[in-house]
């Protein structure tokens, strides 16, 4: 059994295959002998600025919805605890663990109204990849991890390349600035224009480069 552990354990670091694509991922840490956390990887698991605080419930919700976030310390899952109303009457809720599911919901929440730690993670997490003990998602599924959060918030996608509204090189576009010879050409053309109409001898095009034959 021994022999098979150390084998176990000699491939666990190339579990985190996915460091290597030069995209930010959100990796799972471990304590696992002889695996090291990736070069510029950031924990943003508890005990840092980035940890997710959102880990029970209390179901019925205060309004009567399905459940939210206990905020409340020192509460017990799995057991029932009262709530006192500004208006002073007591309601009862169930306390429990929140599952993966509710947490990052609720952790969305939670740092979307606090402005200034979603300002921080764009300034210092952008890049990087981010570690958390969460387990990483099955393929094809989504990652039920508050670092995954933090990656979209981190590396939002890119704005979409505006068109170009400069238009033609021509005398009548504002968005252009001519040089000398722009102008000096489109005088030229102004001229043979005016000569066309006049009824003047015919010219050669200013524009037309072929020899005349």
């Amino acid at each position: 059994m021994r022999a098979a552990t150390a084998h176990h354990t000699t491939e666990e670091p190339m579990d985190n295959r996915q460091v290597t694509t030069g995209t930010p991922c959100r990796i799972q840490r471990r304590r696992t002998k002889g695996w090291r956390a990736p070069a510029d990887a950031v924990y943003v698991g508890r005990g840092t600025k980035w940890g997710n605080p959102c880990t029970q419930i209390r179901t019925p919700a205060l309004d009567g919805t399905e459940w939210e976030r206990e905020s409340r310390l020192g509460k017990t899952s799995g057991q029932h605890h009262g709530y006192r109303h500004p208006d002073g009457h007591t309601t009862s809720h169930l306390i429990l663990d929140a599952t993966p599911e509710q947490a990052v919901a609720m952790y969305r929440q939670w740092i979307a109204q606090r402005p200034s730690l979603a300002a921080a993670a764009r300034e210092h997490l952008a890049g990087r990849d981010l570690m958390c003990w969460c387990p990483p998602p099955q393929p094809g599924q989504p990652d039920h991890c508050h670092a995954a959060v933090l990656l979209e918030i981190a590396n939002p996608p890119a704005a979409p390349a505006e068109e170009s509204t400069v238009g033609p090189r021509c005398g009548n576009n504002p968005n252009v600035t001519l040089t000398d010879g722009d102008r000096q050409a489109v005088e030229d053309f102004k001229a043979y224009l005016a000569r066309r109409r006049a009824g003047g001898p015919p010219e050669r095009d200013p524009f037309n480069t072929e020899p005349t034959r």
